[in-house]
């Protein structure tokens, strides 16, 4: 396991959860693209992305599922995560950045990714959107399929 403090390399994969309403099993791409949007500020919105969208370090945890731990053990059925690769998000012209986290460690953030961005540069950041969808429904980039997902998937199949 590294240690947050250790160099960013191009050969590691990031963690993003997403939301099982986001997996999407009769479309393709199967991640919809709005799991990558930026959360605005506003009167409604917590912790919006100032520096840009958080993402996890694989590399840092010791399963993906350690990237869900904010979340109650409640609400964790609805949660899956997806796995980005470094070198893909390079490919778009996408940076990543550290941004500890004193719950979970390997906390980063993608800064072209953020609310102010995605206000200023809407089509650089949909499109961005749109091809990290595409990556992380690539085959192996689903770490955690959100078992409430799996068992609607699974009712709506046997009616």
């Amino acid at each position: 396991m590294k240690s947050e403090s250790d160099e960013i390399t191009d050969d590691e994969f990031l963690l993003r959860r997403v939301h099982y309403t986001r997996f999407r099993t009769e479309k393709c791409p199967v991640i919809s693209h709005s799991s990558f949007e930026p959360k605005l500020p506003g009167p409604k919105t917590r912790d919006p992305d100032v520096d840009g969208i958080s993402l996890y370090r694989e590399s840092c945890l010791n399963s993906p599922d350690d990237c869900l731990a904010k979340i109650s053990d409640v609400k964790r059925s609805e949660w899956g995560v997806v796995r980005v690769p470094v070198h893909a998000l390079k490919r778009i012209d996408l940076t990543v950045k550290p941004s500890p986290d004193d719950q979970i460690p390997g906390h980063v953030v993608i800064p072209e990714m953020s609310a102010s961005e995605f206000e200023n540069n809407r089509d650089f950041v949909r499109s961005s959107m749109a091809r990290l969808a595409e990556i992380c429904s690539q085959e192996g980039n689903v770490a955690l399929t959100p078992p409430l997902h799996t068992s609607t998937t699974s009712k709506s199949v046997g009616s």
